[in-house]
């Protein structure tokens, strides 16, 4: 008796510590994870490890009609055995024998999950040694419903579906949850040969061992016949594959831990691009354009609303919004936001004139292959001319550009400013999409840049300041400006929109780039067209290829609000609102003949009086200006008479003020003094602060360099006889 109490005491010993597969210690299903919108639509589901679909849920979260059908499909008596059948082995045996092969091995639901768990080896009587044991194990150490939940965690139902839920969101679109009992019954089939019962393959096998499996579930009379009755339909496998290059981009990001990942993605405004973006490119097949992309992101949390990478995944996997390209116009607003930093304002006057290059001889052509003269800074932004934008660069320093945009998310211009010289303004570099619609979100944020979300759940980055907030708006309203455009894109541009919105077009060279960016209070719209391959389009700019899509997406937007999303943008404190004269940008004088409001950071507001308009009919510009006043055909003031036996200074004239433009070099900012001299003198001498300049003979006239202060000026002419006839003194100041 002894002996026989020792043999149960060694193989109970032995039975509790044999070795465990740590698959069946710590069962765990390496899940798949399910993409979804904003509003919980699935996009896309990112298979696990093992490639296949998984979704573990508790046991409350699938369906009793399935869990009742699995039992009495798979093991009737579940809850009370301890994890091997004697009744189902004792009849697997029976049929064993009479057909001389194991043609039934009896494994119970717990059998079935250790095969699922680990693996015994190839079938026959050891396996099946193997499998009763661990059963026996797994039954000793967990509850018959932490099994029954494992079982329906594990089992596979064939095509990559690994679970209940997997397979119920596969099959029929829903949650294991909400199944019918009638798909119940069906998915309950599946487990028993997934290769051989594929709904989608062999759907017929499966309906008769189904509507017999109904029958064995003891449903009530109604219940069964509406089981019955009720038509099984599998949904197809790639039902969710939906914004398939927002789906990548998340993926190769990294996904946080769970079974369900939320998006930031609004399906129904990313389905809506997208078939915008098709049927704008349809448009444009003629001008040889075959591809494009589109982003929006909202302003106030950076969330990506929408991303469009091409006008077909299935053709090519390439994701233009994440591309790099050259940007052509679409960074000159960060080039003159750092002048007004630097003390201009949206009324300076900056050069857009023909007078030599500025580095190395490169000086660009204007889009409408014309100069411009002297133009205000809101203008010559808001029209984007190139001569002007590189002058300001010029000034401004690309280097100090180059910083600024890194600081901007650029990250991809990682070369030494030479590398890139002046034409970075006019999108030498390259960048993505992406990145400009980030930056310009900045813009949009008064200044705070904070990198774009994909994620609900992702913590929001930290903003930093890129952009002082006068600076940021001062932009803005520049580039909301439907008026200071019109001379470059016409009074009825597709940027023109019925609500406050800013946006800068952008075109590469030999036209294979072409961007439209903007914002409105709510959202930032940025869109591309062109051709991966880098052939040219023809004769497609920013404002006939990309801008009506960005149009079209705008608009969309109004109509879905909210309202407040395209309200004004709000003024920071520090704007002062000044009228100015439109040719010089200063305050109007009494010959001005037009003026205009202008917005100014506080301390920046011009105090002189127009100095363009001194003589009314005329604008006399700065000397540097006259060639082009003169390729204009614009008329001059006629010069002052010669005064007999008088020496006198006719330019500048007393009490005149000038101002040193930080952007223009030295070298252009001088004064050509003039005077006029009695008959027979053969030289003149201008004199500055008492110091001599050069003599100089007819017509009389002689640069001086300005320099900041009050100067006297005096000019003293060598006469017939040797007499010196000098002028009277001129006073000016230079600020």
């Amino acid at each position: 008796m002894r002996w026989a109490l020792g043999l149960v005491a060694l193989a109970a010993l032995v039975f509790f510590l044999w070795p465990v597969p740590e698959a069946i210690r710590h069962p765990a299903p390496a899940g798949s994870v399910q993409l979804t919108d904003r509003h919980g639509l699935p996009l896309r589901e990112v298979l696990g490890p093992e490639h296949i679909s998984s979704h573990a849920v508790g046991l409350d979260q699938i369906s009793p009609s399935l869990i009742r059908a699995t039992l009495v499909s798979e093991d009737r008596r579940f809850y009370y055995h301890p994890g091997v059948d004697p009744l189902a082995v004792a009849r697997a045996v029976w049929l064993d024998v009479q057909s001389g092969e194991l043609v039934s091995g009896g494994s119970t639901l717990t059998q079935q999950l250790v095969r699922n768990l680990v693996d015994i080896g190839p079938r026959g009587w050891r396996s099946k040694l193997r499998e009763a044991f661990y059963a026996l194990r797994l039954e000793a150490s967990l509850s018959k419903a932490q099994i029954l939940e494992l079982y329906l965690n594990r089992v596979s139902y064939g095509n990559q579906a690994l679970g209940a839920e997997a397979a119920s969101r596969l099959y029929f679109e829903r949650p294991a949850l909400a199944l019918s009992p009638a798909q119940a019954a069906f998915l309950a089939i599946l487990p028993r040969a997934p290769g051989h019962y594929n709904p989608y393959v062999n759907l017929e096998a499966i309906l008769p061992l189904q509507q017999d499996l109904l029958k064995r579930m003891d449903l009530t009379g109604e219940e069964l016949k509406l089981a019955l009755d009720e038509p099984i339909e599998p949904a197809f496998p790639e039902g969710a594959f939906r914004a398939s290059h927002f789906c990548d981009f998340v993926t190769s990001e990294g996904l946080p831990p769970g079974p369900v990942t939320r998006t930031t993605l609004d399906w129904p405004l990313q389905e809506e691009v997208e078939l915008m973006l098709r049927a704008h490119l349809a448009r444009l097949q003629p001008q040889q354009v075959t591809n494009g992309a589109v982003l929006v992101l909202s302003v106030d949390t950076g969330e990506v609303l929408a991303m469009a990478g091409s006008v077909d995944y299935a053709q090519g996997q390439v994701n233009a919004a994440l591309a790099l390209r050259q940007p052509g116009s679409s960074l000159k607003p960060f080039t003159y936001a750092l002048a007004l930093e630097r003390g201009l304002s949206p009324a300076s006057l900056v050069s857009d004139i023909e007078t030599g290059s500025l580095e190395d001889r490169y000086l660009p052509d204007n889009y409408d292959r014309k100069f411009h003269g002297p133009v205000r800074l809101r203008e010559a932004l808001a029209c984007s001319y190139n001569v002007s934008a590189v002058r300001v660069l010029h000034e401004v320093g690309v280097d100090a550009l180059l910083l600024r945009l890194r600081e901007l998310g650029f990250v991809e211009l990682t070369e030494a400013p030479d590398h890139y010289g002046l034409g970075l303004t006019l999108g030498d570099g390259e960048v993505t999409l992406l990145e400009l619609a980030q930056a310009y979100r900045c813009l949009a944020r008064g200044g705070l840049f904070a990198p774009s979300r994909t994620l609900l759940e992702q913590p929001a980055p930290a903003d930093r300041r890129v952009f002082d907030p006068v600076t940021a708006y001062l932009i803005t309203s520049i580039l909301s400006d439907k008026n200071a455009r019109v001379n470059a894109f016409g009074a009825d541009s597709v940027l023109n929109l019925p609500f406050p919105c800013a946006a800068k077009t952008g075109t590469s060279k030999a036209y294979r780039d072409n961007w439209t960016v903007g914002y409105t209070k709510g959202y930032v719209v940025a869109v591309w067209v062109g051709n991966f391959d880098a052939d040219p389009m023809v004769d497609v700019s920013g404002i006939t290829g990309a801008g009506p899509l960005f149009r079209d997406v705008m608009l969309f937007l109004h109509r879905r609000g909210p309202a407040e999303a395209f309200s004004a943008f709000p003024e920071p404190a520090g704007v002062n609102h000044l009228t100015v004269c439109t040719a010089s940008g200063e305050r109007p004088g009494s010959s001005c003949p037009h003026r205009m409001e202008e917005l100014f950071a506080a301390g920046t507001e011009p105090s002189e009086e127009c100095s363009v308009h001194r003589q009314p009919g005329f604008e006399v510009y700065r000397p540097e200006y006259q060639p082009w006043m003169e390729d204009r055909g614009l008329p001059r003031p006629p010069p002052a008479p010669r005064l007999e036996g008088k020496v006198r200074i006719v330019f500048p004239e007393d009490g005149d003020h000038f101002r040193i433009d930080p952007l223009l070099r030295g070298e252009y900012q001088s004064l050509k003094l003039r005077a006029v001299v009695p008959e027979g003198c053969r030289s003149l001498t201008f004199i500055v602060d008492g110091q001599r300049l050069s003599a100089v003979t007819g017509p009389f006239s002689q640069r001086w360099q300005l320099s900041p202060g009050t100067h006297r000026l005096e000019a003293e002419a060598l006469g017939a006889q040797g007499a010196r006839l000098r002028s009277d003194p001129v006073t000016i100041t230079v600020r």
